[in-house]
């Protein structure tokens, strides 16, 4: 084709007209700058040059039409004006000699290398397509998708300087899924601004320019041209070599530039936040800006990137719920400090605990007096540990302190008493302690808290709670005095504030949760959390068809929940509440996903939460008088400061020791303080456990007889509820929405 007869303006064919008939001009342009080439030049032979649409530092794009496909395109020239010059009407540059040829060369490789990177990601709808790459007139190209339209930075600017808040989350929703495409592709932008975002005629958000990415991982030196920073857009990591840069780096550069659209003002430069924060809240500038919004822009822009959303999707996510459950940048690191400082203390305290029982323990001790001449001087007892999840974790454990307890006895009591163990899983515990209780492989000391069906004879333990009751918190409320509970576990009734109901009732205490929780929604129970769920029940005198529809919330499809319910459900957000233990606020605390999250007391006492003993231990009444001395001797220890300090000083439970209980509640106060100051109003109530543990194995049972039928289900739950309310409904319908 003679390329002369193409019109360079709108590239039809003109024929031999000097003025297009299509598009009413001569041609394409002249650019303001002599060394961009000239509208119909021909390059690859293939490649029709047009009007410049744009230039800057490093490069020109022209507008070009590609005679094969048939097609318009855009294409960027790599043209670093500061290393090459070129004549005017001419087509091959001129680079500079010396080290400026250098620095061309690395130039043209990384040029080359930005066409490779954006054309791993194909058609993503959310980034400008690379169509090809070529080296030509001693420099190099990269062919691109043509795209019609504006860029958000003159958008902005035809709005009268910003746009509505929900317009301007639409747009950098797609920024950020373009973002996620590349950062799951190993890719960071690095230069995310409203320049380079980009706004086809048909509404489609594109981004573009890749000049400045990076491989994830890739060192960056900082050079004049690796070093390519927009002034309010680029977060503090990209002016400093030292800094790493990562994800967290475009979603400082998506914030601010949400930021600006939002507010109409270019955020401050990152560096000028290093002290004294001037970067004002969204806000406080305009009216009408949600929480979530101000929260997720601000969290976006936190000057520290930990602080930051470390993935484009956590932040469109942000950006799309009403109740994000995040906190303000600052809000957050405070929170992680006095985190931090908390465990500096919780150590602290260990220390300080070990040595007053160092200083405060003598030989003369009243129990170890009554037992001194029943204990051999070399004494070795078994002791059965049941483990449920991590054997290696649970032996770490337990065998420090049969060290420790070995030491202190010889140091304290002249003894050479010893711990040996025997770890059971769970599951076979019961079992494996019976059978070793017929005399053969004696379990002198067990913990008994993980089964009801142990049928060993127990040895009674009085002259032990005699000696420890000054020091120790409830121990009066337990009957038969043939067990040691270590600590106290509370349930609670958590209310999941980032959850994706419609709008989270403000749930005070068990009855607004009986009033106002969502009917169809999953109820998480953990581990023992029906024997809570029971007394709660009973306590707050709920009629029949209350009890049956919380039981029925239980239920997930008709089935039980899985062992995961809590973490699948809870902690993500698709269930409100959950009864749990202590046991679980390190797990909702920690989580990345729940956040915020509120606690409610189930009845009991003066509306105190329902607790249990945990860590229960006993020794059998088997075994000879010495090993049986020995073991209590054990339990002391157990329960002494020391020890508790190690295995109590922690949210997991209660401490019956009263001065780790004060430690508890001096470093984490909370539900550690109210239980402290107000130990009567607690209720634990031993003898009623086995009422509660009994109810959760027929509710058990009840379900898993009803081989999934969810009518028979029903029925079968209907029937239980007469446990729980003595004025039954034993009649009625009820809905199978229920």
């Amino acid at each position: 084709m003679n390329t002369s007869l193409v019109c360079t303006n709108c590239f039809k064919l003109k024929g031999n007209n000097k003025i297009c008939p299509y598009c009413g001009k001569a041609g394409a342009e002249l650019s303001s700058e002599a060394y961009h080439l000239l509208p119909g030049t021909f390059l690859q032979n293939r490649y029709l040059i047009g009007q410049t649409l744009g230039f800057g530092g490093f490069g020109v794009i022209y507008k070009a039409f590609d005679l094969t496909l048939g097609i318009v395109v855009a294409i960027k020239e790599f043209f670093p004006v500061n290393l090459v010059c070129r004549l005017p009407g001419e087509r091959t540059v001129t680079v500079f000699s010396g080290d400026r040829e250098t620095e061309f060369e690395k130039g043209l490789n990384r040029f080359e290398d930005e066409a490779r990177k954006m054309a791993s990601f194909g058609k993503c709808p959310d980034i400008v397509d690379i169509l090809g790459f070529f080296k030509e007139n001693r420099t190099a190209y990269i062919i691109m998708e043509f795209l019609d339209g504006i860029s958000l930075d003159q958008y902005i600017k035809s709005c009268g300087g910003k746009i509505p808040v929900d317009e301007a989350v639409e747009i950098l929703q797609h920024v950020l899924q373009g973002l996620s495409v590349l950062h799951n592709g190993g890719i960071i932008h690095r230069d995310i601004n409203p320049k380079n975002i980009f706004i086809t005629v048909d509404n489609k958000i594109k981004i573009i320019d890749f000049g400045a990415a990076k491989y994830l991982g890739d060192n960056i030196d900082n050079d004049g041209q690796d070093n390519v920073v927009t002034e309010g857009y680029a977060p503090p990591e990209q002016y400093q070599k030292s800094e790493a840069q990562g994800t967290y780096t475009d979603i400082y550069a998506a914030g601010a530039t949400l930021y600006r659209a939002i507010t109409g003002v270019t955020p401050v430069n990152s560096l000028d936040r290093r002290r004294d924060d001037p970067l004002v809240y969204p806000s406080k500038m305009i009216s009408g800006v949600p929480e979530n919004i101000d929260i997720a822009i601000m969290k976006a822009m936190a000057y520290k990137s930990e602080y930051r959303f470390m993935t484009a999707g956590d932040f469109a996510e942000a950006l799309e719920l009403a109740n994000n459950g995040y906190d303000y940048p600052e809000a957050e690191e405070h929170r992680r400090f006095i985190r931090k400082v908390l465990a500096v203390v919780s150590s602290l305290i260990a220390v300080v605990v070990a040595v007053a029982v160092i200083l405060t323990a003598t030989q003369s001790d009243k129990l170890f007096g009554a037992m001194k001449n029943i204990i051999e001087d070399s004494e070795t007892i078994t002791v059965y540990i049941p483990y449920e999840d991590s054997l290696d974790e649970t032996k770490e454990k337990y065998l420090k302190i049969a060290e420790d307890f070995s030491d202190y006895s010889k140091k304290y009591y002249e003894k050479n008493l010893k711990v040996a163990y025997e770890f059971v899983s769970a599951d076979k515990y019961a079992k494996a302690v019976n059978e070793a209780s017929d005399g053969s492989r004696a379990a002198c000391v067990f913990r008994n808290d993980v089964s009801s069906d142990i049928t060993v004879r127990k040895y009674d333990l009085s002259a032990l709670l005699e000696d420890i009751k000054d020091d120790y918190l409830f121990y009066d409320q337990i009957t038969e005095p043939d067990s040691l509970p270590l600590g106290i576990n509370v349930y609670e009734l958590y209310a999941n504030k980032t959850a994706k109901s419609k709008s989270l009732q403000v749930i005070e205490s068990w009855s607004d949760y009986l009033s106002n929780a969502p009917s169809k929604e999953l109820l998480c129970v953990s581990n023992g959390g029906y024997s809570a769920l029971y007394r709660s029940l009973t306590d707050s005198n709920a009629n029949a068809q209350t009890a049956y529809e919380v039981l029925m919330r239980t239920l997930n499809n008709g089935k039980l929940q899985s062992s995961n319910a809590f973490k699948t459900n809870f902690l993500n957000k698709q269930s409100s509440y959950f009864i749990g233990s202590l046991n679980n606020k390190n797990d909702i605390e920690n989580s990345d996903i729940c956040l915020t999250y509120q606690t409610v007391d189930f009845p009991g006492g003066e509306g105190i939460g329902y607790g249990v003993f945990v860590d229960e231990w006993c020794v059998s009444d088997a075994v000879s008088e010495s090993q049986k001395s020995a073991a209590v001797l054990f339990l002391r220890y157990l329960s002494g400061d020391e020890c508790q300090a190690n295995l109590s000083l922690s949210r997991n439970s209660i401490s019956g020791n009263k001065k780790i209980l004060k430690s508890q509640a001096e470093t984490y106060g909370g539900v550690f303080e109210k239980y402290r100051l107000s130990p009567g109003s607690f209720s634990v109530d031993y003898r009623n456990r086995g009422e509660a543990a009994e109810f959760e194995e027929e509710f058990i049972n009840a379900v898993a007889k009803s081989n999934n039928n969810l009518n028979k289900v029903k029925e079968n739950v209907l029937k239980l509820t007469e446990k729980i309310s003595e004025s039954l409904m034993t009649t009625g319908d009820f809905n199978d929405e229920q």
